[in-house]
């Protein structure tokens, strides 16, 4: 819920800004902002199979179990992330002409159609690894991870790049995209640092025993 509380006041911030510059800005952000949410709906799906999934492990005690949930998890979601993408890319400008009659905003859209592309996979990563996460009873590192990602470099950035750079909605994107890119690094790595340190105690045991 606090996660969600702060993306959802981090991405209103945007669209404060996008009016700021102009309503066709405030158009053409909004519909990408929309095609993210639709698209990221699939990653959701992934979140919470590998949630229930790893939530079972834990409970089972089951560590390669858990570790196997927690990485298919990731790994269909930057597969099928990146064939969205890839398929945003090569049909971007046909799906602009879909959604809109006015010509300015379909001139605007591909642009920021295909730097969202390249933000699903990292988007789509960052909502898997802090599901799993929680699951795995690491709650309130996942949401510091949003306020940082969202709140104190989306947000700045937004207003840096699409006002004070005049960069216009491109620049609201390009803002999401660099956060959803920290975000999504972060948390992976999260994942794979607490695989490591579970790892290694079992590692020295091994030895121990074997010596």
């Amino acid at each position: 819920m606090a996660s969600f509380f702060v993306e959802s006041s981090a991405f209103s911030g945007l669209t404060i800004i996008a009016g700021r510059i102009s309503e066709a800005a405030t158009a053409a952000y909004q519909i990408t902002l929309n095609l993210l949410a639709v698209v990221f709906m699939v990653a959701l799906g992934f979140a919470t199979a590998g949630a229930v999934l790893v939530a079972e492990a834990v409970g089972a005690q089951n560590d390669p179990r858990r570790r196997a949930a927690q990485w298919t998890a990731i790994g269909f979601t930057i597969g099928v992330m990146a064939a969205l993408g890839l398929a945003i890319i090569a049909f971007g400008d046909n799906l602009a002409g879909a959604i809109t009659v006015d010509p300015t905003i379909a001139a605007i859209l591909p642009g920021l159609f295909l730097i969202s592309s390249a933000v699903f996979v990292f988007d789509g990563v960052q909502g898997v690894a802090a599901q799993v996460l929680r699951a795995q009873g690491d709650v309130w590192f996942p949401t510091a991870s949003h306020l940082v990602s969202y709140t104190i470099i989306m947000l700045p950035l937004g207003f840096l790049l699409g006002e004070s750079a005049a960069r216009g909605p491109r620049g609201l994107i390009e803002a999401i995209a660099i956060a959803s890119i920290f975000s999504g690094t972060v948390l992976l790595l999260r994942l794979a640092l607490r695989d490591f340190g579970r790892a290694a105690p079992a590692a020295k045991a091994s030895l121990a025993s074997h010596s």
